[in-house]
């Protein structure tokens, strides 16, 4: 008599269930998260969010950031020029861009 009861089915059973026994706990932790701290930004002055955001923080403030070289401020300065450059009219535009603004 075969069924799920003898050896091979059960092996078989059990090489097929693993990986999606373990691809639903992955799932299930994911979205367990992603709700935790979707709670937690709507909730930031609650102990328990500040809890949860204090280690990402800390990272970020002693270990993933860090002071702009000079050379970064240098690019960073020319980009805005550009941007800046960009953004005002042409002296011939001037007067169109500014009526078409809405009043201050």
């Amino acid at each position: 008599m075969l069924g799920i009861h003898d050896p091979r089915s059960a092996a078989m059973v059990a090489a097929i269930g693993a990986p999606l026994a373990r691809l639903g706990a992955l799932l299930g932790a994911t979205s367990g998260t992603v709700e935790l701290f979707s709670w937690a930004v709507r909730n930031p002055e609650h102990p328990l969010a500040r809890l949860l955001w204090r280690p990402g923080f800390f990272l970020q403030e002693h270990v993933l950031t860090a002071e702009p070289t000079p050379e970064q401020l240098q690019v960073a300065n020319a980009a805005l020029d550009a941007c800046l450059a960009l953004e005002s009219p042409a002296d011939g535009d001037r007067d169109r861009h500014t009526a078409d603004a809405p009043p201050a």
